[in-house]
């Protein structure tokens, strides 16, 4: 089989439908039938299987879900050759069930040891990162309810947060505000978007430090 895509690949927000109709063709001269289509795990279904003059109109279907994330299923072809038994073609899908928000930078916020390094310099400076939390659509606006850094040291991180353009962006700062005497310590920046606990969104917050001998002043 000729297909249009290695992996295929059903994107949408988490709470909306996602559909991907592809085509199919025969790759050989030989003559075979798609006779059937299939999830193997359950994370999509096959909204139509039709044939075309030449080849097959394939539609793959994923409905909302409750969580965020990425699932990997295959789909499984059915094919008929002449004189020999069906044979199973194995193609893998990825379904994504994205967030109607989106923060930059995606991954854990990390303070490094460069950047605590001015707390106990001798030019002692702030040290801070910007979180941006940001609408995915124009119809999606969203409010942040309130936000805080739990699990961490008391007194270690900082926080304020600004409404940069009402309902679609926001500017979350986290601030380091003291070193520490270990080498690491972390947090979690947890933000809340209404009051049902499927509006919480997490993110890891990491510092690390410079440790001093006990003898340097």
């Amino acid at each position: 089989l000729e297909l249009e895509s290695r992996v295929y690949k059903l994107q949408g927000l988490s709470f909306e439908s996602k559909r991907l109709p592809t085509t199919i063709l025969p790759a050989t001269e030989t003559p075979l039938e798609l006779i059937g289509a299939r999830s193997k795990n359950g994370s999509f279904s096959v909204h139509a299987l039709e044939p075309l003059e030449k080849g097959w109109r394939l539609t793959l279907e994923a409905g909302p879900s409750e969580t965020m994330g990425s699932l990997r299923d295959d789909l499984e072809l059915l094919v008929d050759l002449p004189e020999r038994k069906a044979v199973a073609i194995q193609v893998p899908v990825v379904v994504e069930h994205q967030d109607r928000i989106r923060m930059i930078p995606n991954g854990n916020i990390v303070f490094y040891r460069r950047h605590t390094a001015p707390l106990d310099g001798p030019v002692r400076r702030e040290v801070k990162k910007e979180l941006h939390v940001r609408s995915v659509r124009d119809d999606l606006p969203f409010e942040i309810v309130s936000a805080e850094i739990v699990d961490a040291p008391d007194g270690l991180f900082g926080i304020i947060v600004t409404e940069v353009l009402p309902g679609h962006h926001y500017k979350i700062v986290i601030e380091v505000l003291r070193t520490h005497p270990v080498s690491q310590a972390k947090g979690t920046l947890r933000i809340r978007l209404g009051e049902s606990e499927d509006q919480i969104r997490e993110k890891p917050i990491i510092a690390q430090f410079r440790l001093r001998r006990p003898d340097t002043p």
